[in-house]
């Protein structure tokens, strides 16, 4: 399914032991600034797209890529995606989502930045791993500025037969981010914007209190088991490439981090940072 060129978007469906990946590759700047031609052509004509006067060459921060070399560069690295996928499943069978990766393409062709820009797959190594597969492909030329902007999305159904999570709202995280705001400030510093967490929630059996001696003893022993939320697994969504440190405390601090117990069956959760 081919997307308007006004957003600036182009989906493509492929297939390979998961759902169908919706795979977008976005072109900055405007369509009117994308390269029609081959990355030789691109090549030889050099780095100057636009003209602001008679002997005078201006090149801008953001220039165009071309849109088949970027699809082929992209299409290049599916099957280590999948790969990535079925690594992370093996960890957490509950993983299932989208990821829309950034990456920003250097004079050489070569990922000069890359992060993970939206997911709601919730499992931060496999996140990882993706970006890294992607950024490892050789991609065109940016022609008319330093960089050129690529953003590529992947869609992933549950594996084959296995029951989805419980959806939570993102209310059930109210807890945990009062319990870790300091932590979860400290994480944060040195960054702007919001962050996007998605996080897997097993129940655990919470070991009894120390019981006092007499009859109290007692009566806490009859209280029954009590129960809490753990993390299975965390994936982040950062705001902008410097973000990647961030990205990794924020991980740790909500992996270690008390939910409210999901019942007999894991809960996932999406929730804004």
């Amino acid at each position: 399914m081919r997307a308007s060129l006004a957003l600036a978007c182009l989906m493509v469906m492929s297939s390979c032991g998961r759902s169908e990946p919706a795979r977008s590759a976005a072109l900055e700047p405007d369509p009117a600034n994308v390269v029609p031609e081959s990355d030789e052509t691109a090549e030889s004509r050099g780095p100057v797209a636009h003209r602001a006067s008679p002997g005078i060459e201006v090149e801008g921060e953001v220039g165009g890529l071309n849109q088949e070399a970027v699809d082929k560069a992209v299409s290049s690295a599916e099957r280590d995606v999948d790969r990535c996928w079925e690594q992370g499943v093996a960890r957490n069978e509950l993983v299932a989502g989208t990821i829309q990766l950034v990456l920003g393409i250097g004079r050489d062709g070569r990922a000069s930045y890359g992060f993970v820009q939206q997911s709601t797959l919730g499992e931060g190594t496999m996140q990882r791993c993706m970006l890294g597969a992607l950024s490892a492909r050789a991609f065109p030329k940016p022609v008319g500025g330093k960089v050129g902007v690529v953003r590529t999305s992947f869609s992933f159904d549950l594996a084959k037969d296995t029951r989805a999570p419980t959806n939570w709202a993102s209310t059930q995280a109210s807890s945990v981010l009062a319990s870790a705001a300091d932590e979860i400030t400290a994480c944060k510093r040195g960054t702007s914007g919001s962050f996007t967490a998605t996080v897997y929630v097993k129940q655990v059996e919470l070991p009894p209190p120390e019981a006092d001696a007499g009859d109290a003893g007692e009566d806490v022993a009859d209280a029954g088991p009590t129960f809490a939320g753990a993390a299975i697994s965390v994936g982040i969504a950062a705001p902008d490439e410097r973000a990647s440190a961030a990205v990794e405390c924020l991980e740790r601090v909500l992996s270690g981090a008390v939910y409210p117990p999901p019942g007999s069956w894991p809960a996932k959760l999406t929730f804004t940072l």
